[in-house]
């Protein structure tokens, strides 16, 4: 079964994660790993299950209760599988290999507002999860609201807009309901597409690859990537980000790599898809 990997660091971040991760692993039915990057004494894969309230769930042994209660929280009648796994011990080769052969649709991590006194001890950084494994990764910012996602939107050059990354959103946004659109930012050195001529190609070149009833495009004429991220964060309410790693937009928002904070301009979740 699909699964979502919960990158669990033991910062503030992580709550905030936790609850996003459940409210993803709810709609779309998959399971949940906690991977606990400290070490807490516990035996590998031990299985839980958040249930009902009334099935009176207990934290599995060694869960922190913090993340407990925050996976606990806001339960509904929909079971979700959660396994925790020590990965204290893995460095980034052995995550990516355990990440690339296993059934991981998506891995979470919850990225903190400040640096923090005493980080992580884990033989790995989000650089290395996104340079070595095939899966996707969603960072979810300690102060970004959870909720239902409504709108989903994927900044690209139209002209090398990837479908299949197109697909894995509308595969997310489904169960949501949720709009998904296409925010064509022309790469560094090519010029501005022509409302019309974007609105050919995406209806040649996606629609008739990717099905999807609120599928969109937005053709954003701002040079100035700072201002357009406002627009599509703060103007058009947009719940989730998408990227590619290390291509077009990505180097300029980001400024070449993720490190332990995101960019004070990215308030709701991101997701970064590998190259």
């Amino acid at each position: 079964m699909k699964t979502i990997f919960l990158i669990a660091d033991h910062t503030a971040a992580t709550e905030n994660a936790a609850r996003q991760a459940l409210n993803i692993a709810r709609h779309l039915h998959l399971n949940i790993i906690v991977g606990q990057t400290q070490p807490v004494g516990i035996k590998t894969r031990e299985l839980a299950v958040v249930d009902e309230v009334e099935a009176a769930p207990r934290p599995v042994n060694g869960m922190p209760e913090v993340l407990f209660i925050a996976l606990q929280q806001d339960i509904g009648a929909d079971q979700v599988k959660v396994e925790v796994m020590d990965i204290a011990d893995y460095d980034e080769r052995r995550l990516a290999a355990m990440i690339n052969q296993g059934e991981i649709w998506l891995v979470v991590k919850g990225m903190a507002n400040s640096f923090t006194a005493d980080p992580s001890p884990g033989k790995f950084t989000v650089e290395h999860i996104l340079n070595r494994t095939r899966v996707p990764v969603m960072f979810i910012p300690e102060q970004a609201v959870v909720c239902d996602f409504e709108r989903l939107v994927y900044m690209a050059d139209l002209r090398y807009c990837r479908c299949h990354i197109l697909r894995f959103l509308t595969d997310l946004a489904k169960p949501y309901q949720a709009g998904v659109s296409v925010a064509h930012i022309s790469a560094e050195g090519l010029m501005n597409m022509a409302d019309e001529y974007a609105e050919q190609v995406f209806k040649e070149e996606v629609c008739r690859q990717v099905h999807y009833d609120k599928l969109y495009l937005n053709n954003i004429h701002e040079k100035d990537l700072a201002r357009a991220l406002d627009v599509l964060i703060n103007g058009m309410h947009n719940d989730l980000l998408a990227l590619i790693n290390h291509r077009y937009h990505f180097e300029q928002i980001l400024g070449g790599h993720i490190g332990e904070l995101l960019p004070p301009a990215i308030t709701i979740p991101i997701i970064i898809f590998p190259y």
